[in-house]
């Protein structure tokens, strides 16, 4: 049997009443729940549907220092969807947790230097496009551990094995 034909089945096979990976994704991608209005600098003061509103690392580290610890940033469950670039004091962190984000891409994280622990748990990760995105980062060589648990990529089978192949 074929990877195509094992993801087929994987997939196919969870069918069920209650919501699929799939929706529960599109949903924390849509981030908060809004009462209807959100201003996002059109006239109507209304956002389109579908459109989702874009939350900065930088942002929610201004809102909440508290989510800083010497060689650690912790920020769970903030709808983070970029990571743009940080002050230069964030870059030597050793450990980066933003796991329950809507982060999509890997960009943004090559300015990190010294990364040992990077836990992206239940974001929006999709393909290994992506992972491959971080053979190219300066911490790759010391980074010892990568949680990607709850992504979309990982429901492919043996996505542990292509993820270690396509890194250093």
């Amino acid at each position: 049997m074929t990877l195509r034909e094992m993801s087929r089945l994987s997939v196919n096979s969870t069918a069920s009443s209650a919501p699929s990976y799939r929706e529960l994704q599109a949903a924390r991608r849509a981030g908060p729940p809004t009462s209807g209005t959100a201003h996002t600098g059109s006239r109507s003061g209304r956002r389109a549907k579908g459109e989702r509103k874009t939350v900065r690392l930088s942002a929610v580290l201004r809102q909440a220092p508290s989510s800083v610890e010497p060689n650690k940033i912790s920020v769970v469950e903030k709808f983070v969807t970029d990571v743009d670039e940080l002050p230069d004091r964030f870059r030597d962190v050793e450990v980066l947790f933003l796991s329950h984000n809507s982060i999509s891409t890997f960009t943004g994280f090559g300015q990190f230097r010294q990364l040992r622990v990077l836990s992206l748990a239940c974001n929006c990760i999709e393909s290994f496009t992506e992972i491959e995105a971080l053979a190219t980062a300066s911490f790759i060589s010391s980074l010892q551990v990568l949680n990607l648990e709850g992504n979309p990529v990982t429901i492919w089978p043996f996505y542990r094995l292509h993820t270690i192949h396509r890194l250093p």
